[in-house]
């Protein structure tokens, strides 16, 4: 069972021949990896072993040498039945939207989770990302659990990103806050940037308005809000995760990596608790058959209905909806259990059972062999029947066999 899931987001300043890097494919040790400012276009070959990916590219400029932008997503492929693109929800090539289904990794909610890179204020590819960005969540924060994770060039000092006088509103303006209003969390937070640029007060306004906290600076791995960007003129933090204040109690760790010569940023990434069982649900290809096969007769309608009506169904109905089962595999199984064997019991009941039909008698291995040793293929004297009275023989025989192995007795 697996405790905890780890997201790195990382701006890597053009993926190039990276992937022919040691030390940079080491640095892919998080469960989803998030790549910003990869420079690729789709059609570009990104495969790395035991990982499967998402990808976003922007368009080439004409006269442009090489692509702009990007975003991938690489996540471990045993994760890959709990991980979706949520689609439709941007417009943008500088966000990328991920579900992480709360069954599969045993959450409370479902976490959506944004892959995001915010254009510098000169560039020609901002455009209003953050008021785009905020009409994202919006859409989706009734569904689930946020978390924006990426180098959104905001430079936000120590500012607060809650209010904090929220005590001190006249009685009058309470009036008109809706009776489910929750105020804000007073969590302070600390960062060795000092700066406070443009994209840093949009980002603190974001913040207040969707009722996100930035991690930076705030949990343990960085309890002193590390730079994320080193330059030749200076160092700053750019790079940010922010989740809503109900996923925060899940959050484990925040860390700031360490700088290298792959690129002026730093991976950031951030632990989550979790439950993932998906290890226990593996896909079998040898399934347990049925025994028997129920058909749907003339009289069946009736039956049902007087079955319906008898004690132990409705007890054994009751008993299923009063079960409050766990949102995990294993608690998945025991509810498809526990209906099958309600659907069992109004079978039997209610309508014709019949054996398993000849094609599945035939490809049983444990009947061939005692079907063999009963010599159902040949008389007394010991030769060969003819067709037909061997198959009927054959059917017989097997029929008994069945019979005896499910304990199957006819009425």
């Amino acid at each position: 069972m697996k405790t905890n899931l780890s997201i790195g987001s990382w701006n890597i300043q053009g993926l190039g021949g990276k992937l022919e890097d040691d030390y940079f494919l080491s640095s892919l040790k998080y469960d989803i990896n998030i790549l910003m400012e990869t420079w690729k276009g789709a059609d570009s070959s990104t495969n790395i072993v035991n990982f499967n990916y998402v990808q976003k590219s922007r368009k080439k400029k004409l006269r442009s040498k090489r692509y702009s932008g990007g975003i991938i997503v690489y996540y471990k492929s045993t994760l890959h039945k709990g991980i979706s693109e949520v689609l439709n929800v941007t417009k943008s090539d500088n966000r990328l939207w991920l579900k992480l289904d709360k069954f599969f990794f045993g959450l409370k909610k479902d976490i959506y989770v944004c892959a995001c890179y915010i254009p510098p204020l000169s560039s020609t590819y901002f455009n209003d990302d953050f008021i785009l960005l905020e009409n994202e969540i919006s859409k989706l924060s009734s569904k689930g659990n946020i978390l924006i994770i990426g180098d959104l060039n905001a430079r936000v000092s120590n500012h607060l990103d809650f209010i904090s006088d929220e005590n001190n509103i006249h009685d009058d303006l309470l009036n008109l806050l809706p009776d489910d209003y929750l105020g804000d969390s007073h969590i302070y937070r600390n960062s060795l940037d000092k700066v406070l640029n443009p994209h840093g007060k949009q980002l603190i306004d974001l913040c207040i308005a969707s009722r996100l906290r930035i991690l930076n600076g705030r949990f343990v791995g960085d309890l002193f809000g590390n730079v994320t960007c080193y330059k030749h003129n200076g160092s700053s933090t750019v790079d940010y995760a922010l989740s809503d204040m109900d996923l925060m109690s899940s959050i484990e760790y925040f860390y700031i990596g360490e700088p290298t010569y792959l690129s002026d940023h730093v991976p950031i990434s951030v632990i989550l608790k979790c439950n993932i069982c998906h290890t226990e649900h593996k896909s079998h290809k040898n399934f347990t058959q049925i025994g028997v096969k129920y058909r749907w007769e003339n009289t069946s309608r009736d039956k049902m209905i007087e079955v319906l009506g008898e004690n132990f169904i409705k007890q054994q109905i009751r008993d299923f909806e009063d079960s409050q089962f766990e949102q995990t595999f294993s608690g998945i199984d025991k509810a498809t259990s526990d209906i099958k064997n309600i659907f069992e019991s109004l079978a039997n009941k209610s309508c014709k059972i019949c054996l398993i039909d000849f094609a599945e008698v035939h490809a049983s291995n444990w009947l061939r062999s005692e079907l063999r040793a009963s010599n159902w293929d040949r008389s007394a004297s010991g030769t060969l029947l003819p067709i037909g009275v061997s198959r009927q023989r054959y059917i017989c025989t097997a029929s008994n066999w069945l019979r005896k192995d499910r304990g199957y007795t006819p009425n």
